[in-house]
């Protein structure tokens, strides 16, 4: 799927950056276990999401994320760090 993009801003340079702003990082893997396992090992348990329109997908992803707040097709700035106290 990443091979159809045609336009974007350069890969960013870590999946670990905290962004204050109006931007995103986004990436694109083959399954969700995939993601699964990228998350639980380089994630910060805090707050992740999952784009899909797969019904078992969108079900399976918070079963395996080990992350406070888990979504679906929405934005993930409804968890930011004010709300644990960070």
């Amino acid at each position: 799927m990443a091979q159809l993009l045609t336009f974007g801003p350069p890969a960013a340079p870590s999946m670990r950056i905290e962004y204050s702003g109006p931007q995103c990082a986004v990436e694109v893997v083959d399954s969700v276990d995939e993601a699964l396992e990228d998350i639980n090992t380089h994630g910060s348990s805090h707050t992740d999401a999952i784009v899909t329109e797969n019904m078992d997908t969108a079900e399976w992803f918070p079963c395996g994320a080990d992350s406070a707040c888990v979504f679906h097709n929405c934005s993930t700035r409804y968890a930011d760090g004010y709300r644990f106290g960070l």
